[in-house]
């Protein structure tokens, strides 16, 4: 499968969750990890990526090829490759950013051949498309087999969530819960009519395991415990008729696959007002 992940808003959580769907997928097939754009990966993973070749640099190479992609990953065990954003043996200069820059707003690149390289990986291609604001990572996002969007409980979030260009292609939400936050998942999830997978704390023992460099090697059990589960659910459906999107598009299933729901009267007002508010009424 190729699975994306999302975010219309920065610094919620994005490249963790790509990495803890990866760890989770790479117990059962061989599962490649890739930042489509600048990100703190290399550094989630804890790993030295300072002699590696970037995605970036292998999307505008001559040969862009699975095979040439897997050449420049870096290899964690087996079963487990991750390809990095933006650090890279080309040196980040104001002309290699600018390039960078020039390349991702170009509308005449072919980024169909791009992605179906991704898509004809032999394992699962995990990427993690950042905010989505690229050509290419839009249309990563549009060719994957399952895409997810991670979101705060904020309104700023909810905001963006609902301008964005491609949430329309989302499967599944995580929500990443911060305490002191008044939005609930059941109303982001009425606001934006997604479905809800999983909430995942934002605590203090996630964030110094990312500090320490041990997220990769000791993840926090109750972080990595529902994505696991979902994560089984999902190659079963996969294993038994060959598809997952279409499955867990419908939102009668959720129940069925683990997915988190709750409805109260409350909630539902509280989800058409912000509906209003999104659609540009007054405040």
């Amino acid at each position: 499968m190729l699975i994306s992940l999302f975010s219309p808003k920065g610094g919620v959580g994005v490249s963790t969750c790509s990495a803890l769907f990866a760890k989770a997928l790479s117990k059962y097939h061989s599962t490649l990890l890739i930042e489509a754009t600048s990100g703190d990966l290399d550094a989630i993973v804890a790993t030295d990526t300072s002699a590696n070749y970037s995605f970036f640099d292998w999307v505008v190479s001559d040969n862009p090829s699975i095979e040439s992609l897997k050449k420049i990953s870096i290899g964690f065990d087996e079963k487990l490759s991750v390809v990095v954003g933006d650090t890279s043996k080309n040196p980040i200069t104001d002309e290699y950013h600018q390039r960078q820059v020039e390349f991702l707003q170009n509308t005449q690149f072919d980024y169909g051949h791009i992605v179906e390289e991704l898509s004809s990986y032999e394992g699962h291609c995990v990427v993690d498309c950042s905010n989505a604001e690229s050509m290419l990572t839009k249309e990563i996002i549009r060719a994957s087999d399952l895409v997810v969007m991670v979101l705060r409980q904020c309104y700023l979030g909810l905001h963006k969530a609902s301008k964005s260009n491609v949430i329309n292609d989302v499967d599944v939400t995580v929500v990443v819960k911060e305490s002191g936050r008044s939005i609930s998942a059941s109303q982001i999830s009425q606001t934006l009519n997604c479905n809800i997978l999983i909430e995942i704390d934002a605590r203090s023992d996630f964030a110094r395991s990312i500090d320490s460099g041990t997220l990769w090697s000791r993840t926090p059990e109750k972080m990595v415990e529902p994505i696991n589960r979902y994560i089984q659910d999902l190659l079963e459906i996969q294993n038994r008729t060959g598809v997952a999107k279409d499955i867990f598009q419908d939102s009668s299933n959720a129940n069925q696959f683990n997915f988190w729901s709750e409805e109260s009267s409350n909630d539902l007002k509280f989800s058409t007002h912000i509906r209003h508010l999104l659609n540009g009424g007054d405040k």
